[in-house]
């Protein structure tokens, strides 16, 4: 592992951040608080650790129990579960990589000449399982002794169809860990091409 800025040298992953830019939309940084507090903590997202005044918008900050990068696909989808979420607020898509480096705090933002500084803090630390437990969507299960359907006639359909983005990720993760077990994890030279199918 390298201290570079790149996907394939990440060891661990430690948060979930989004970037939320409140002044491209109709909501001030006050207004934005105000909602999540009233509306969002504990329902549809977690209590930040870390809600940071970043200039003209706020840095929402999550931290978690550190998990190694194979985790990375659940946490990409934690990532966009969280954005959705928060995108009527100006959340910013483009800032949703694992190697985004915030504004320090502290350090003034040029743009808006103001200090980045912490508006509220949680001390309570989650686990990457926990949030995907209790905020994202659970995939549907087949219950036995349901009737089902009439079957139509015909040949069947070969396509099997993938019903939402978690089931997609979680059959990549399943299958890229597995490839790796096979192989030992003697994946020398494919590294890259793992974490571009783990990542898209």
């Amino acid at each position: 592992y390298k201290p570079q800025r790149r996907i394939e040298n990440i060891k661990e992953l430690r948060t979930i951040y989004i970037d939320i830019d409140c002044h491209k939309t109709k909501y001030s940084k006050e207004a934005v608080k105000y909602f999540l507090e009233k509306d969002f903590y504990g329902t549809k997202i977690p209590q930040p650790n870390f809600l940071i005044d970043s200039g003209r918008g706020l840095y929402y900050v999550l931290l978690i129990e550190p998990v190694p990068s194979m985790a990375m696909p659940l946490w990409y989808a934690v990532q966009r579960y969280i954005y959705n979420q928060l995108k009527e607020f100006g959340a910013d898509r483009m800032a949703l990589d694992p190697t985004r480096v915030l504004r320090v705090l502290g350090s003034i933002n040029s743009k808006s000449n103001t200090m980045v500084k912490i508006l509220e803090t949680n001390e309570y630390v989650h686990k990457l399982r926990e949030i995907q437990e209790e905020y994202l969507p659970e995939i549907p299960k087949k219950e036995k002794g349901k009737a089902t359907a009439p079957k139509k006639r015909g040949r069947p359909k070969k396509v099997v169809y993938v019903f939402n983005e978690r089931s997609l990720y979680l059959a990549r993760i399943t299958d890229l860990v597995k490839l790796c077990e096979l192989r030992s994890y003697d994946i020398e030279g494919e590294r890259e091409m793992i974490l571009f199918l783990y990542i898209i």
